[in-house]
């Protein structure tokens, strides 16, 4: 796998989903950092799932898909993207392709996977002038 290439799904989740969470066994998946692995992180009520391969990062969606509906519960297709700051690549939910996303404003920030702000930062000055009034 190249070097500095990540994939990253955004899942809309609910507290529940945090059963189907604990029940997986991620321990092979995502960035090692330091020894320890990054698989995921937790916002809310949303999930970021994080992996260099993208045939593990097909592989967690399933097995999360597969807990989930275990569990009574369903991963909202329409709201679960994709972004990359390699190649674009093809992740299945339930056999539907998940959109791939070259941005996405969360929380109100636009996040990139080439980290250039330019774009936060004119939407933010652009905010600023309109509660102003200018």
């Amino acid at each position: 796998m190249d070097q500095g290439k990540k994939w990253i799904i955004k899942l809309k989740r609910n507290q529940s989903n945090y059963e189907a969470q604990t029940c997986l066994d991620w321990e092979e998946y995502g960035l090692n950092i330091n020894g320890s692995r990054l698989n995921h992180l937790r916002f809310a009520d949303d999930l970021i799932l994080i992996e260099e391969d993208p045939n593990k990062l097909q592989a967690i969606v399933q097995k999360l898909a597969i807990k989930s509906k275990e569990l009574g519960l369903e991963i909202n297709k329409s709201k679960t993207k994709l972004i990359t700051n390699s190649i674009e690549v093809e992740i299945k939910l339930d056999e539907k392709s998940l959109e791939c996303l070259s941005e996405y404003a969360y929380l109100g920030q636009i996040i990139e996977p080439n980290d250039q702000m330019s774009k936060e930062r004119n939407k933010r000055i652009a905010m600023n002038r309109r509660k102003i009034g200018q």
